[in-house]
């Protein structure tokens, strides 16, 4: 099994049981989960610990064994094209800089997936928009709940959406910014050693229905905003 996710961040699997999101108690006990894995390589040893317990399953099958897919970040070639690739949908995005903005998924679970977008393009736009443009990267999960026609008129020539034109390593090597939350890309994005601000206006909330394994202050990246205006002085 080899597992997607560049860190553990928000708790999944059998460590999620009793929590808002994921199968009950009773239906992974019917129904069992990551029963048959020999190995699983992950990206660092030390969360070990998180899948062992998410996949419920004896140590020593989980390793630290470093992710391929963050080999491509070591690519200067490749890194330099995502810009030229990013400007070949958005041309008019022009000499602006870019903030990548890449929420994770909220909600019960696949089906419910939800993202209360409340953030003031237009105002953005006056403050920012000479020299900066908004990419919209949203969940697959949340592809059908992204930018509606109003937000995308308020914000016209500032904000892009990018969630079916760009591949996640594409969308984060063309970012000079990142606004990220409870997202495995963040760790990802650190690869790049480029500014992130988190943006976590529903934090205790997301504690309190999905869970996480550790403090979100203890382990993720700053500066941190917990409303638009905040996000908006960050940034």
């Amino acid at each position: 099994q080899l597992w997607h996710g560049c860190g553990a961040m928000k708790t999944m699997g059998y460590a999620g049981t009793g929590k808002g999101w994921g199968a009950s108690a009773k239906e992974k006990k019917r129904y069992p989960m990551h029963m048959h894995y020999s190995l699983v390589p992950i990206s660092s040893g030390d969360l070990a610990p998180f899948y062992e317990a998410a996949f419920d399953i004896k140590p020593g099958i989980v390793k630290g064994m470093g992710m391929p897919r963050t080999d491509i970040y070591f690519n200067e070639e490749y890194v330099a094209n995502a810009r030229a690739n990013l400007l070949q949908h958005f041309p008019e995005i022009g000499d602006r800089k870019v903030i990548l903005f890449a929420p994770t998924f909220r909600g019960a679970s696949v089906a419910k997936s939800f993202y209360n977008l409340d953030i003031d393009f237009r105002k953005y736009k006056e403050m920012l928009g000479d020299k900066y443009v908004f990419i919209t990267k949203f969940h697959p999960l949340m592809a059908k709940g992204g930018l509606t026609d109003s937000m995308q008129v308020k914000g016209a020539g500032f904000v892009y959406d990018a969630t079916h034109l760009l591949t996640p390593e594409e969308a984060l090597c063309a970012a000079d910014v990142l606004i990220g939350d409870y997202s495995s890309i963040v760790f990802e994005y650190l690869l790049l050693e480029r500014p992130i601000v988190s943006y976590i206006f529903d934090l205790d909330q997301y504690v309190s229905d999905r869970g996480l394994f550790c403090p979100y202050e203890e382990t993720m990246p700053g500066p941190y905003a917990f409303d638009q205006e905040e996000l908006l002085e960050a940034l």
